[in-house]
Parts: C-alpha cells; sequence; structure tokens
C-alpha cells in the first residue's frame, strides 16, 4: 500500500518535473492509454494556472470575453424551458395527482447557476484577496506546486467546520466548456465559457440559441 501510494503521488507529480521525469511517464501512459505524446508546454502551464488561480483567471475572462447580457437572456431561456416542462408534466397521462406536485415542485425548486459567481463581476476584490491571501510563489517551480497542494488540502479540510456556500461554484469553473447538474444540491450550472459561440450568440436568433444550450440544459432539467 505503501509503495501503491508513493507511486500514485510521483506518477500525478511527474507531469511539473524537468522532461527525463515527464519521459518516463510518458511511456507509461503510451502504454495505458495509447497517448503518443504530451501536451505542449504553453496548454500545459495555461491549464496549471487556470486550476490554480481558477477564480483570477475566471475573473479576467469575464471582463474580457462575457457580455453581461447573456445571463439575462439564459435565464429567461431557463424559466421558459421550465414551464413548458411543467405544462408537460400536467397534460402527462401516465403520473398520478401526488407524482405531478412532487415533479412540479422539484422543477420549480431547481436552482440555475449561470456564467460565474456573482461576485467575480463586482469591483470589490475582498473575496478573492482572502483567497488567494496564503499563496507566495518564488522561482522554484515545484516547490510552488507542492505548496498550493497544501493550500488545497487545507482548504478543503476547512469546509468540514464550515457551513456549506450555497452560493460557490466547486465542481465546475466559470472556464470550463461544460454544463454540469449537481443532484443532491438540485441545481444546474452553466459557466461562461459555454455561453459561447456556437453553444450561445446573444445576437443570434433564439431557435439557434435553445438549439445549442439546450443540448445540456434541457438533458440538465430532465435528469432531475
Amino acid at each position: 500500500m505503501q509503495n501503491y501510494m508513493i507511486w500514485r503521488f510521483m506518477t500525478d507529480r511527474a507531469w511539473h518535473m524537468p522532461k527525463r521525469f515527464r519521459n518516463i511517464v510518458q511511456q507509461f501512459t503510451q502504454v495505458f492509454h495509447g497517448t503518443s505524446t504530451e501536451q505542449s508546454r504553453a496548454t500545459t502551464c495555461a491549464n496549471y494556472v487556470n486550476i490554480v488561480m481558477s477564480l483570477t483567471v475566471s475573473k479576467l475572462y469575464i471582463e474580457e470575453y462575457f457580455h453581461k447580457d447573456t445571463r439575462k437572456e439564459t435565464t429567461e431561456m431557463i424559466n421558459n424551458i421550465r414551464n413548458i416542462f411543467i405544462t408537460m408534466v400536467n397534460r402527462s397521462t401516465w403520473m398520478d395527482s401526488k407524482s405531478k406536485i412532487i415533479a412540479i415542485k422539484k422543477a420549480r425548486a431547481i436552482k440555475a447557476k449561470l456564467a460565474y459567481p456573482d461576485y467575480l463581476e463586482r469591483d470589490d476584490m475582498t473575496k478573492l484577496d482572502k483567497a488567494y491571501a496564503e499563496y507566495n510563489f518564488n522561482l522554484s517551480y515545484m516547490p510552488n506546486v507542492l505548496s498550493v497542494m497544501q493550500l488545497h488540502s487545507k482548504a478543503s479540510l476547512k469546509m468540514l467546520r464550515y457551513p456549506i456556500d450555497s452560493e460557490e461554484w466547486n465542481d465546475i469553473l466559470p472556464t470550463h466548456f461544460n454544463a454540469i447538474h449537481r443532484l443532491l444540491a438540485n441545481e444546474i450550472l452553466f459557466p461562461a465559457a459555454i455561453l459561447q459561440t456556437p453553444l450561445f450568440d446573444k445576437d443570434a436568433p433564439k431557435y439557434l440559441n435553445y438549439g445549442g444550450k439546450d443540448k445540456f440544459n434541457g438533458k440538465n432539467e430532465t435528469e432531475k
């Protein structure tokens, strides 16, 4: 067990080490996954910064690429789909009255988190400053990686002692091109990155936006 834990740790950390170590892992990955080359260093570094400094990167992304009116239009679309779903439930012949009431109640309770947490669009940087107050980097990359791991572990353990913040985004970042639903929380999340062309365009006809975005939204709504 000890050897396995060390092997797992080193395998994950090897991508942050010099090329001679990455080559060893790449040989294993080629056999295990069939990949022949590793990602470019630019892609690897960009992804790492996005993970480590996710909130600050998200804020920069939102300010540069995201139009705020998109949230308003997306909210309207979700409400329209919710209302149509409720109409379909009411018209269904295979559900009894009690089941319909429960289904409609749950549909109305679904919380939609759109684009990004609200505090990222404010000028007040207090929450971001607090989140990264202990981040102190130097010119040595690997110690920085290990330091960030410790800080992330510390932050995760702190969550055990505090009430759950229902407004926080824990499972997905605004810069992720994806959409998810959190079953236990009865909520759906649409990051800013997915509310972009080609799936969404505030200036496009509504039918195109419904068709693109609701590939994810319809799936997430009905799965609940």
